[in-house]
């Protein structure tokens, strides 16, 4: 039986169109869920946020999610795809798709076997 790949925490960094890109969690931003500039190399994703003039938590769950919307901004951005980059709805969409899809990898065969 293969097994999924299970992840606890969010990485550090990554290469992204030749570019190393930062990662950090960060305590809160007014608003936002995170954040990411290619140019400044950096993707944060914050612990906290407004809504409503009320404070809330963001799970780690919602968090995973955050960081593949905000590496899909980096990727489209390295692509000069600029027009679907500012397209929020686009995204969101292609970033909770590429967030299930990384999360439900999995392992398995003759050559894994540790996995089984």
């Amino acid at each position: 039986m293969k097994k999924p790949v299970i992840t606890d925490k969010l990485p550090t960094g990554l290469n992204c169109g030749g570019v190393h890109i930062d990662v950090h969690e960060k305590e809160k931003n007014n608003t936002a869920l995170g954040e990411s500039c290619i140019a400044e190399t950096k993707i944060d994703i914050y612990n906290k946020f407004m809504d409503n003039n009320e404070e809330y938590t963001q799970s780690f769950e919602s968090k995973k999610n955050t960081f593949y919307h905000e590496l899909t901004h980096c990727i489209l951005s390295t692509m000069g795809e600029y027009d679907l980059n500012s397209n929020e709805k686009f995204v969101n969409t292609f970033g909770s798709l590429l967030t299930e899809a990384m999360q439900s990898l999995e392992f398995g065969g003759k050559e894994n076997s540790s996995n089984d």
